[in-house]
């Protein structure tokens, strides 16, 4: 389900915790998971040999730290180890899922319990700023957290844009983990009608409510998809009261974000920061695509092999889901070549002329390879990959990317591209890795 996960380890009991949760994770997905360990050095004085040498102590001492990581981790198939200096913890476990394009970052709570406990500045961060899954350990985890894979995995929906996105990433782990999946709605009564409202099965907006209910519950089990056992439950109160209590069944809690803010990085609704602060068991948030229209998956290709990749996953897709695929090949000349008169301006309009044909060819191409049953168009823009990528599938179902890797075009250093595409891209990015 996952490209990676990545979990924040720091030798203290939040982090065993965070540890336990994302071994568990990985090894009921199958993904690949990278351990981070967080030093803050930075240099403050001018002697670089002195300098060189505390930051070697530092590394060092984040090195024994992942020792104790290797030891728990040890049967976990694909699983690195990696140190990292910087001062805040959440901007380095961010930056190292961007540069991975992964899909959660675990990260563990505080001790502190009842209305006193708080996620702590770390999670606080991570869970306002960064664009994938965050997943938090409940303080205790990894004393109590089962060996084996199998148990309840919870999904929180209200039959709002995130219902099908959030019972689509729970059924996913729940059908891995060959768990169940467990669909929960919270809804609350009107209190113009008060006590009748709890006590009369027959008055009529508790009966419009029910029905509300059971249509979301519908939609979020369709979406969950097939070979999962799937309970419904709805609970009558407030829903962050009731989902937390609910959660205490569970082995992992799915829920949604809730909106984006007016700046770059969501922002985790009220229902989501209650159960991240509250819920005695595991909680992923999975982030708010926005309004997506389901008549395309956006493609971004470039004649390179991580492109080629992407392109067959598209297809599968567009196959999977009977819709079509949005080509597009973004193409500029190297920068300053123009700008800097370091060529004629015959040779640029020249260059110009020859990188839009060849955008034009692996559009062709893209469109020739399709198989059969799969409708493909395209579109070659002039201008940075990422950015025009990200544009043109606003509002799409799904942007394919590759991974990395030079394409066929000087402006596509696809590491990058990916990078920003999954930072950027308001709804679901899939990074595909080349062969």
């Amino acid at each position: 389900m996952y490209s990676d996960i990545i979990i924040g380890f720091d030798g203290s009991a939040p982090g065993r915790d965070a540890l336990a949760l994302g071994r568990r994770l990985a090894l009921v997905t199958g993904a690949s998971a990278t351990v981070v360990c967080v030093h803050p050095y930075q240099a403050h004085t001018a002697d670089v040999t002195a300098d060189a040498a505390v930051e070697l102590s530092w590394r060092r001492g984040a090195e024994r730290i992942l020792d104790e990581a290797r030891r728990t981790m040890d049967d976990v198939p694909d699983v690195s180890f990696r140190t990292k200096a910087e001062t805040s913890p959440a901007r380095a476990l961010r930056d190292a899922a961007l540069e991975v394009a992964a899909g959660v970052i675990v990260v563990g709570s505080t001790r502190r319990q009842g209305l006193a406990r708080r996620l702590g500045t770390t999670a606080e961060r991570i869970a306002s700023a960064t664009p994938c899954a965050i997943a938090v350990a409940p303080a205790g985890y990894a004393g109590s957290a089962p060996r084996s894979a199998a148990g309840v995995v919870g999904a929180a929906v209200d039959g709002g844009r995130e219902t099908e996105r959030v019972a689509r990433t729970a059924g996913r782990i729940a059908r891995d983990a060959n768990a169940r999946l467990r669909l929960l709605i919270a809804v609350e009564s009107d209190e113009s009608e008060g006590a009748r409202f709890a006590s009369d099965p027959r008055s009529p907006r508790r009966i419009a409510v029910r029905r509300a209910a059971d249509r979301a519950l519908e939609r979020a089990a369709n979406a969950a998809g097939p070979d999962v056992d799937v309970q419904r439950r709805v609970v009558e109160g407030a829903p962050a009261t009731m989902l937390v209590a609910e959660s205490a069944g569970l082995d992992l809690l799915v829920v949604g974000s809730r909106g984006r803010g007016g700046v770059t990085g969501t922002v985790i609704g009220s229902v989501s920061r209650a159960c991240l602060h509250h819920a005695p068991c595991p909680v992923a948030v999975v982030h708010d695509a926005g309004p997506t229209e389901r008549s395309r998956i956006v493609v971004g290709v470039d004649g390179s092999p991580g492109a080629g990749a992407a392109l067959e996953w598209a297809y599968a897709e567009a196959r999977l889901r009977a819709v079509g695929v949005y080509a597009v090949c973004a193409y500029d000349e190297p920068w300053g070549i123009a700008s800097l008169g370091m060529s004629s301006a015959a040779a640029v309009a020249e260059l110009r002329t020859a990188l839009a044909v060849g955008a034009e060819r692996a559009l062709e191409a893209a469109e020739a390879a399709a198989p059969e049953g799969v409708g493909v168009t395209g579109e070659a823009i002039r201008g940075a990959a990422g950015p025009a990528l990200v544009s043109a599938s606003d509002g799409s179902a799904l942007l394919v990317v590759g991974s990395r890797g030079r394409g066929g075009f000087t402006s596509l250093l696809l590491g990058s591209v990916s990078q920003y595409c999954a930072a950027n891209a308001r709804g679901v990015v899939l990074v595909v890795r080349g062969a």
